[in-house]
């Protein structure tokens, strides 16, 4: 198991239930010093409220779901964990081809999110959120099942976060691992359930070191490739993920568009190609490349002054790429493009209405 490879697991016998263990320190700890509001806050606009769909764009939504500051001041860690796991757009960070990109786009758009990395009592809230988070539990009430499963790939994210493991001391740390440890085990005895978010911890650490192949650990198999530059003796490396995606990382990542009003699935989520791949090299669902680093193939094109059908785009900082579907002729709105969404679903939506960058994008054309 490659999850032995990053962290050091030691046996000890009662570290998570004894009086002295971490669990018991995160009951002890849990909220010190806000004590005013233990309820969520409930965000005022939502996918299911008329004033959802009534926003210009992404971004117009996102400012509306920012926390007000007199909420932040009073609400206890406890409900302010539940108001992030609440958010909206909080699958997104499944859809980011790392976890990790993802989390910090979230931490720097989300205000929420934010603060609550800021509290001293950040560590013990969030371990004791995980510790009782259940390993996938099938409800009658489907979108219960989905929620636990969300919510329990988010807390395993958080926990890696080195704002956790700075308010930890040595044996602290040493529960954490065991119980991460305890999650996965519990996830390996359920084989038809996990794929996408079976090993996130262990993404989480190959993430920080650039490993990219450890991102995919766990029941992916991958094989590197290269690939002819058209036109070019260059070639591009790229991956062959054999696609494993159960059916319920599927579904989670099928309801990660949900939030999206203009979003029209065109393609099935799977780990076999990404944006890169489709923009750059294979516009079809039957491309079977991941690509890293598509700078070679992008400059196999010239750049235009602004988009046209069928041109590529690329955000600035290489964090998206794009087809160009339809311009419209109006000024001010965004053109309609098609994009895969990292693992997740190939989608055909406008261009300010995605997870991912919101910078400005370069347009190129066929040389």
């Amino acid at each position: 198991m490659k999850l032995k490879k990053y962290i050091t697991l030691l046996c000890i016998a009662s570290l998570l239930s004894s009086s002295t263990g971490l669990l018991a320190s995160a009951t002890e700890m849990v909220d010190e010093g806000y004590p005013s509001s233990d309820a969520p806050y409930m965000f005022p606009v939502t996918p299911n409220t008329v004033e959802w769909k009534q926003q210009k764009n992404r971004a117009a939504k996102v400012e509306l779901c920012q926390i007000p500051e007199n909420v932040q001041e009073n609400i206890t860690t406890s409900a302010l964990l539940e108001s992030v796991q609440n958010y909206p757009y909080k699958l997104d960070i499944l859809m980011f081809d790392s976890l990790q990109k993802g989390f910090d786009k979230m931490k720097l758009e989300f205000n929420g999110l934010a603060e609550l990395m800021d509290r001293p009592d950040l560590a013990a809230v969030v371990i004791s959120a995980y510790a009782a988070a259940p390993v996938y539990v099938e409800d009658p009430n489907l979108d219960s099942t989905y929620i636990n499963m969300a919510n329990l790939a988010f807390l395993e994210i958080l926990v890696q976060q080195p704002e956790v493991y700075a308010q930890l001391s040595d044996e602290e740390i040493l529960g954490l691992q065991e119980l991460i440890e305890q999650k996965h085990q519990e996830k390996l005895s359920q084989p038809d359930v996990y794929s996408l978010t079976l090993n996130i911890p262990e993404r989480i650490i190959a993430e920080r070191a650039q490993t990219f192949a450890d991102m995919f650990s766990g029941p992916q198999n991958y094989s590197i490739n290269w690939i002819q530059v058209p036109g070019s003796s260059s070639r591009v490396e790229a991956w062959t993920v054999h696609d494993k995606l159960k059916d319920t990382d599927v579904e989670l990542l099928v309801r990660a568009v949900r939030p999206y009003e203009t979003a029209v699935i065109l393609g099935s989520p799977t780990f076999t190609y990404n944006c890169h791949s489709y923009a750059w090299w294979d516009a079809s669902t039957s491309n079977k490349y991941w690509i890293i680093d598509p700078t070679l193939l992008r400059d196999s094109h010239r750049q235009i002054s602004s988009p046209v059908a069928n041109a590529r785009a690329m955000s600035v900082g290489s964090w998206h790429s794009v087809i160009v579907n339809y311009v419209p002729t109006t000024p001010g709105f965004e053109p309609t493009v098609v994009s895969k969404w990292g693992p997740g679903c190939l989608c055909k939506h406008r261009l300010d209405d995605q997870p991912f960058s919101n910078s400005d994008y370069v347009y190129y054309a066929a040389s």
